[in-house]
């Protein structure tokens, strides 16, 4: 936000662009988990900005272009964590960790989108974060033909994020609170949809179920 506010005297012909950044900061209320992953993925290291080592990869590049392809970069990552953040705040959330080549996986999806079907319009989301290699075409192209339309879709090319919460194997589904942390975990497929996985969740989410355990750190 403070290199924002400076780029504003440096370049006043996309003060409209700037602005419409600057105004969604303020939303942003998500828990911390993952947050690591989407930084690396798409944040500007500000002191690497202040000292020119950001710009290294552009040299020769004037000033001018400099600052688009900054403005750029931090639009889209603001545009990332709004999308978490629409997610994640406020909401309880079945984590699933998944990949295209895991046979389980996709035997155990269309029960995870019909789950978040069921759940449409409670503070619960069913998240599918995929750890396929490369680009997130091939995971939202198997999702498709699964005719997969209620989940929200996440992509962890690098795997980071399934480094980061300890996991061991595919599928792995966390359940985490309304505060990111992990409340429990799965590993191994299940049949998401059924009744009783159903009636845990409502207990959950209506205050009836009392978690006595220790919530991990967001």
């Amino acid at each position: 936000y403070r290199v924002l506010c400076m780029t504003k005297s440096i370049f006043s012909d996309d003060l409209n662009a700037i602005n419409e950044v600057s105004s969604q900061i303020q939303f942003l209320s998500f828990p911390r988990l993952l947050l690591s992953e989407i930084v690396r993925k798409y944040a500007i290291d500000f002191e690497d900005l202040n000292d020119g080592s950001y710009y290294k990869k552009l040299e020769g590049t004037n000033e001018r272009d400099k600052i688009y392809y900054f403005i750029n970069k931090l639009t889209k990552w603001i545009q990332y964590l709004l999308k978490f953040d629409a997610v994640f705040a406020g909401n309880y959330v079945v984590l699933n960790f998944w990949a295209t080549w895991c046979v389980p996986c996709r035997e155990e999806m269309p029960s995870l989108d019909a789950l978040q079907k069921h759940f449409n319009g409670q503070p619960l989301k069913v998240v599918a974060l995929s750890t396929d290699r490369g680009s997130a075409d091939k995971p939202k192209k198997f999702l498709k033909e699964l005719n997969i339309t209620e989940l929200a879709f996440f992509h962890d090319p690098k795997s980071q994020a399934a480094r980061d919460t300890g996991l061991f194997g595919l599928p792995t589904t966390l359940l985490l609170d309304m505060q990111g942390r992990e409340i429990s975990r799965l590993a191994g497929e299940a049949v998401w949809d059924a009744a009783e996985v159903k009636v845990f969740l409502e207990a959950l989410i209506s205050g009836d179920l009392a978690m006595n355990v220790e919530a991990s750190k967001p």
